[in-house]
């Protein structure tokens, strides 16, 4: 690793890249220092041939010019200092993935910083840097709302092995509303003189959307009343200028998309409905661009949705469920729609819990304000079929209905990979 001697050199002769009595080049110090000394005095004027890697020093300027032209009158040269630059150089090469400024939300999950991380070094002279295998040491600071301040953070402080050459850190937890600095310091383990560093600048914003309220329970009837053609509600959150998103889908293709302006709002205090006043039109949906696509079929349909603010956006934690849509002439008559919806699966569950939350769900009966429908419940226990359980029930239309189970599974293990797979199909929907 490079450390440089600070002594004087000794004379004309000796070899810059290595003081013999510390084993190490002399610094830019001496270096300038020697060569001050060798002026003084002596010559007023210089010249470097970097041909030769040699500096010339004349009594003046006429003299140097003659020498320029002609370089053969070394009688012209009053001293000449030969530079010798094989010495090795060393480097911490940081390399972002991205822009080092960085816009987040307060309610995302994460905020990771990542860059790659090598150490390297050279012979002067040569263009190519190679990686040296050294590990290299982390320490971070936060600069809280840019006070001036850094405060280490010690428990992401770690080493980085040459062999993964990559840091990925999570700064949220560190970071409040507001804009603060992560500085990263860098050194190598086994030499603390070589070092570097890079600084994040990250804006935490508070923008956030979830559901509030949410009636997608009730089906979007093309010839029912306006006051249940909406999607929502959302409780929407944020002092900065936001757009909402949705996005309507099936499985295999998005099929509407709108947007509007929610402005400035810190919080809207009631549940916010995306409806035909908003342009909501699903028998004549646009895309994003504001292509006119296909009027959507009666069916059962995707919805997603987030907020964005300039380059900020809420997309990867958005809010996703689905909906019941009913096409014009589809809501009455013999042939109507019949559709069942899901929505708020659940996530863990106990074995012995005697009313395990599945899911919710709602049906749609054409005509009819109730119907009834069969429920299959299949437990898949580290990817095998259990027993199936069959429920028959009638349940009113256009109503969020709680499908809760009795888990009783026999087994020794204390840790099992359970999955549920539910079933709802009509089963002689009634008719008004």
């Amino acid at each position: 690793m490079a450390k440089y001697s600070d002594k004087p050199i000794p004379n004309m002769n000796a070899d810059w890249s290595m003081d013999i009595t510390t084993g190490r080049p002399y610094s830019g110090r001496s270096v300038q220092e020697f060569i001050k000394s060798q002026l003084n005095g002596k010559a007023s004027a210089g010249w470097f041939d970097s041909t030769t890697m040699t500096l010339y020093l004349f009594k003046d300027e006429v003299a140097k010019s003659e020498f320029i032209d002609d370089t053969t009158k070394m009688e012209l040269v009053v001293g000449s200092i030969p530079f010798n630059f094989e010495m090795t150089q060393y480097r911490i090469r940081v390399t972002p993935v991205g822009s080092t400024t960085i816009n987040a939300t307060i309610n995302q999950d994460e905020v990771r910083l990542e860059m790659g991380l090598q150490a390297e070094s050279r012979e002067l002279g040569e263009a190519a840097w190679n990686a040296t295998g050294q590990d290299i040491g982390v320490r971070v600071y936060v600069d809280a709302n840019n006070t001036g301040s850094y405060e280490e953070i010690p428990a992401l402080a770690r080493t980085v092995l040459s062999s993964a050459g990559f840091l990925s850190v999570d700064v949220k937890p560190y970071l409040p509303a507001g804009t603060s600095r992560i500085r990263f310091y860098f050194y190598a383990t086994n030499d603390t003189s070589l070092s570097a560093s890079i600084v994040w600048n990250v804006t935490m914003a508070e923008m956030y959307i979830e559901e509030w309220g949410n009636t997608w329970y009730q089906a979007l009837v093309e010839n029912g009343s306006d006051n249940n053609y909406h999607l929502g509600g959302f409780k929407i959150v944020g002092t900065i200028v936001k757009t909402l998103h949705i996005e309507i889908s099936t499985t295999q293709s998005i099929v509407a998309s709108y947007s509007r302006d929610i402005g400035s709002l810190e919080a809207i205090e009631s549940p916010f409905f995306f409806s035909r006043n908003e342009g909501l039109d699903l028998s004549s949906p646009v895309s994003s661009s504001g292509d006119s696509l296909p009027a959507l079929a009666t069916g059962v349909y995707n919805v997603k949705v987030w907020l964005t603010s300039g380059n900020l956006s809420t997309e990867d934690s958005a809010i996703l469920y689905s909906i019941m849509y009913v096409a014009p002439g589809d809501e009455i008559g013999e042939n109507g729609a019949k559709l069942v919806v899901m929505n708020n699966s659940g996530n863990d569950v106990n074995n012995y819990d005697e009313s395990a939350h599945l899911c919710d769900y709602a049906i749609y009966n054409a005509g009819a304000s109730s119907g009834s429908i069969t429920v299959t419940i299949t437990p898949f226990i580290a990817g095998t079929a259990g027993a199936t359980t069959t429920i028959e029930t009638e349940v009113f239309t256009e109503t969020k209905q709680v499908l809760n189970h009795n888990i009783n599974l026999v087994t020794n293990s204390t840790n099992l990979s359970i999955r549920y797979r539910v079933a709802i199909t009509p089963l002689n929907f009634q008719e008004a």
